[in-house]
C-alpha cells in the first residue's frame, strides 16, 4: 500500500481526456518503476464459461480446456 500510488490510480481512473489520461499513466509506471514495488509471479486464475452461446468446450475436472477450439453461435 502506498498513498502516493493510490492518488495517482485514483486521478487515472477520473481522467477522461486522453492526453492527460497517458502523463498520470506514465506517472505510474514511473512510481513502480522508481519504488520497486513488488508485482505477483504467480496469479490463480480459474476460467468459467457462462452462457448458452458457447459450442466444443472441453472440460476436465473443473478446468476449461482447449480455447482455441471453441466457437461462438
Amino acid at each position: 500500500m502506498n498513498a502516493d500510488l493510490d492518488v495517482l490510480i485514483d486521478r487515472y481512473y477520473v481522467t477522461i481526456p486522453r492526453a492527460e489520461r497517458m502523463q498520470i499513466a506514465a506517472q505510474i509506471v514511473r512510481h513502480l518503476s522508481d519504488q520497486v514495488v513488488p508485482l505477483l509471479l504467480f496469479y490463480d486464475l480459474t476460467a468459467t464459461a457462462i452462457g448458452s452461446r458457447l459450442r466444443r468446450v472441453s472440460w476436465q475436472g473443473n478446468e476449461l480446456w482447449s480455447a482455441y477450439e471453441w466457437d461462438v453461435t
